[in-house]
């Protein structure tokens, strides 16, 4: 399933039972687990409310547990293999049952640590390739990489297919305003979360400064539709908390890491956020009281991160070794905070570091170094930035079913960063609410940025037509064929400033993906809005109307 070291002799298995013991408790709530010892490596603090559906909007999302990570299929694998689950339902009873010396667990696995784990080198991981000339290193880690990965990890495939990546362009160029500039993880979550990610043989990976090409929006039929299959249904943020204390990391095994390691031995790789601006390098050397260094000399490893905040980069979290060694403060001895990193794949191509992989050691992730000065280096002179913060999981959903039914919109316009779209769905019966939808890539869809001042195609052609269909399980969860004639629909477009840019309505349907026809709305010719909306209901009242500041106007 994946590579790891193994100490003590204890079979994987065993290590899958006592990590089923270990998550299953963690859904506690953070009340509980802040009077815990286990608190600042195993809580979250939620940064929004959740609802019933997927919330992306937090500039630091999260959720309040990393327990969910492949439990399911954790529990499968234990189950099938004979092995014992213990289900424990707080953080209080786990640490009763941990602390009974007479338990099974306790008496027969306490001393296991695996100390190492590298899931770059299983199938599923792409091969090392560089963003180019383009500030699109978010939509590298969380495309390309994390959700590669993470689909070809589901599906059994081979994630050295060019078929079987996905193309962070997709992605890149819904949240980009157009610009090449850098992008924030929450759009590119919203993006993979409500729309999905497409393969790269479908939509071709783009490195080039070309403003045609960072703006194409690509927006067809075949790439939304191919986009739906592949979604990520939810995503967790590990906190360490090394916002907020200088120094938490004090030794390779220290508690505050063992989320993070916990999500890469169950097979996840993360996304993070560092400052690459400021990495300090050194090499790997030869200690000939660290041995396990061996295979590792030469190959280059970040200590810190120097100076003052100079902008961020995202890169990959594949794994991690315990025992690697680097000599921080450059005395020639082994102390425990220079011990242990993490192995980061970077969307640099393979000229750099190690083929494109780089190390970075666990006191990089501090802002006060826990390794002491010595006379040859004084680590207190250095301002420090932390070397990863906003660690990023997710889990995807390739159940193609899921998605049937769509809002199919054909439009243009030379000016899509002025389009906004609102779904409003309300229960036929009742008249209740039952969701409100800004779709992505449109304005107000996401935190920061979304689509340029340009055609859908990236040109100026004002002609140049966009079709986009709307995943309407996004507005109504659990919506087919069979149960739409349950709710009413309202549709809302807008051109949503007054200038020389017009937008052009040619056609709005529902269009049902299993049975490949469409339904019409109330909408039978086109039409052109200028700092306009287009409201168009359907279901139980059908008619469509153009509105602004005055009177509605019926159309079609």
């Amino acid at each position: 399933m994946m590579l790891f070291s193994k100490k003590f002799g204890v079979s994987l298995v065993a290590f899958l039972a006592m990590c089923a013991v270990a998550m299953q408790p963690i859904m506690a709530n953070a009340n509980k687990a802040e009077n815990s010892s286990v608190s600042k490596s195993v809580v979250q603090e939620a940064t929004g409310e959740q609802s019933n559906d997927k919330t992306f909007r937090a500039a630091n999302p999260s959720v309040t547990t990393d327990a969910d990570i492949n439990v399911d299929m954790l529990t499968q694998q234990l189950s099938e293999s004979g092995t014992p689950v213990i289900k424990i339902g707080s953080t209080t009873q786990m640490l009763k049952y941990l602390a009974n010396r007479k338990s099974f667990y306790m008496r027969n696995l306490l001393p296991i640590r695996i100390s190492s784990v590298d899931n770059s080198k299983l199938k599923y991981f792409p091969n090392i390739q560089s963003q180019g000339e383009l500030g699109s290193c978010t939509a590298w880690a969380s495309v390309y990489y994390q959700m590669s990965y993470a689909v070809n990890k589901a599906l059994n495939r081979n994630g050295k297919l060019e078929e079987n990546t996905f193309s962070p362009s997709w992605v890149y160029n819904m949240v980009n305003d157009g610009e090449n500039i850098g992008t924030y993880y929450s759009d590119v979550l919203a993006v993979l979360s409500e729309v999905g990610a497409v393969p790269s043989n479908m939509v071709a990976i783009d490195t080039t400064n070309d403003w045609q090409n960072i703006r194409d929006l690509h927006a067809t039929k075949e790439n939304f539709l191919e986009a739906s299959k592949y979604k990520v249904s939810e995503f967790y943020n590990i906190d360490i908390k090394n916002r907020d204390y200088d120094t938490v990391i004090t030794c390779n095994d220290d508690v505050d890491l063992d989320t993070i390691k916990k999500a890469l031995v169950l097979g996840e790789v993360l996304s993070a956020t560092t400052v690459s601006d400021n990495w300090q390098r050194q090499e790997i050397e030869p200690n000939k009281w660290n041995k396990d260094n061996d295979p590792y000399v030469g190959e280059t490893i970040v200590t810190r991160c120097d100076g003052y905040y100079s902008g961020t980069h995202r890169i990959t979290i594949v794994g991690f070794n315990d025992d690697i060694w680097v000599d921080i403060n450059q005395n020639g001895c082994v102390e425990k905070g220079e011990k242990g990193a993490f192995k980061i794949a970077n969307s640099w191509g393979t000229e750099f570091d190690n083929n494109g992989f780089i190390w970075m050691s666990y006191d990089a992730l501090n802002r006060v170094s826990s390794v002491p000065s010595s006379e040859n280096v004084n680590l207190d002179s250095y301002e420090r930035e932390l070397g990863l913060v906003d660690i990023i999981g997710f889990k995807v959903d390739v159940k193609e079913e899921d998605n049937d039914v769509f809002l199919n919109i054909d439009m243009a316009t030379d000016n899509a960063g002025e389009v906004a779209v609102n779904i409003l769905a309300k229960d036929r019966a009742t008249g209740e609410v039952i969701g409100d939808y800004n779709p992505v890539p449109f304005i107000y869809s996401t935190t920061f940025q979304n689509i340029g001042v340009n055609a859908f195609d990236g040109t100026y052609n004002e002609n140049a037509q966009g079709s986009f269909y709307i995943d309407l399980s996004n507005v109504v969860k659990g919506i087919s064929k069979d149960n739409l004639e349950n709710y009413d629909f309202e549709i809302s477009i807008s051109d949503s400033y007054e200038d020389a840019s017009s937008l052009k309505v040619n056609n709005v349907k529902l269009y049902i993906k299993s049975t490949d026809t469409y339904i019409d709305t109330a909408l039978t010719e086109k039409a052109s809005l200028n700092w306009r909306s287009l409201l168009i209901k359907h279901g139980s009242v059908n008619e469509a109307s153009l509105q602004d500041a005055y009177e509605p106007e019926a159309v079609g």
